[in-house]
């Protein structure tokens, strides 16, 4: 498996952070996770951190269902990020949900990688 020098989960739902987390950690997926708990702050991160390439994740790791903003509306947000940003950075969509016009979405979107079922596996890590 290909470790990754930093990746960044965005999800509400500390659990699922919690859990995506150490399930990378056990498998040696990345040499840094940051977790954050909301899209806006996920933007506020990456806006302050944009100028610093080695601090850009390589992944996201991108809950769809969120209060406030949710993935989707990261999505439009992460298109006026800087190139930097958005070249280096590869989005995996994470969600529970299996709705047709999310999925629609999803694949329709240039910087969506794929989408994940949650909760997360070490198989589904293997994939990436």
């Amino acid at each position: 498996m290909k470790k990754y020098s930093h990746v960044l989960l965005i999800d509400d739902n500390q659990i699922d952070n919690l859990i995506n987390r150490k399930i990378m950690e056990v498998s040696g997926f990345a040499q840094k996770i940051t977790t954050l708990a909301s899209v806006n702050l996920a933007l506020e991160w990456l806006q302050s951190i944009k100028d610093v390439q080695e601090e850009v994740p390589e992944l996201i790791f991108l809950d769809i269902r969120m209060p406030e903003l949710n993935g989707f509306d990261f999505l439009e947000e992460f298109e006026k990020l800087p190139n930097e940003v958005k070249e280096k950075s590869k989005i995996y969509m994470l969600s529970s949900s299996l709705n047709p016009s999310d999925l629609n979405k999803i694949s329709i979107n240039q910087h969506v990688a794929k989408f994940l079922s949650k909760p997360l596996t070490q198989e589904q890590l293997a994939t990436i």
